[in-house]
């Protein structure tokens, strides 16, 4: 399969393309505060952090743990 740079490199362009898309799909299937969809919309932070930067991920970031905090609660382990 070669190097594990391309590989990698592919890897974050393909989940650039696919998480939004599961995102979309999953909020409409199981609602926006389901955690399928908590977890998915980390990823899409996670990524976004890979590709575009740190600065860039940060709302995300930030609309992803509201959202955990409203749904899970502030002593959930997914919120801390």
């Amino acid at each position: 399969m070669g190097t594990g740079a391309p590989t990698r490199t592919w890897s974050v362009v393909t989940r650039g393309m696919l998480i939004p898309a599961a995102l979309s799909v999953a909020e409409r299937a199981v609602g926006p505060a389901h955690p399928v969809v908590l977890m998915i919309r980390n990823d899409l932070a996670v990524s976004t952090a890979e590709v575009h930067g740190h600065e860039a991920a940060v709302e995300l970031h930030e609309a992803d743990l509201r959202s955990r905090l409203r749904r899970l609660g502030p002593d959930h382990p997914d919120t801390l």
